[in-house]
């Protein structure tokens, strides 16, 4: 297993390509709001991305425990992910893929945005995937 560690997020996003697409959008995208990367490893066939455990959970797990009023999806949910979106629209980056499955929730209850494997890099790259790519993502306290 060769260890990527977590290089500066800017030298790793210019050797990234392809299947790394995760990789570098997660590190590119240290901001609040989007969940943390914390180390990534490579097998022969795998790429294992090990990120910051979600302590509140994710948002479809908690639609079906119980459902949310209005009000609260809107403070918790809809406020919060459309300041994330803001930011990496900003920056130049569309997630592609919003469900409440990529929603989670820190210890503290706000909103953390995650698996970018869809994102793309509008200034750079045209809006066309390649899907079934096969990444395993761990969450780590």
């Amino acid at each position: 297993m060769r260890s990527l560690g977590t290089s500066p997020p800017l030298a790793v996003a210019a050797a990234c390509g392809g299947r790394w697409r995760q990789i570098c959008a997660s590190l590119v995208l240290l901001i609040p709001g989007v969940v943390q990367l914390l180390h990534t490893d490579e097998t022969a066939d795998a790429v294992l991305l090990f990120f910051r455990a979600a302590a509140g959970g994710d948002m479809y797990r908690s639609l079906k425990l119980q459902p949310w009023d209005e009000a609260r999806l809107r403070d918790q949910v809809v406020v919060p992910l459309l300041a994330v979106l803001a930011r990496l629209h900003s920056m130049g980056y569309v997630h592609r893929d919003i469900k409440p499955e990529n929603i989670f929730f820190a210890a503290d209850g706000s909103l953390e945005l995650g698996d970018f494997g869809l994102t793309i890099d509008q200034r750079r790259e045209r809006p066309i995937s390649r899907v079934g790519t096969t990444v395993a993502a761990i969450s780590c306290p």
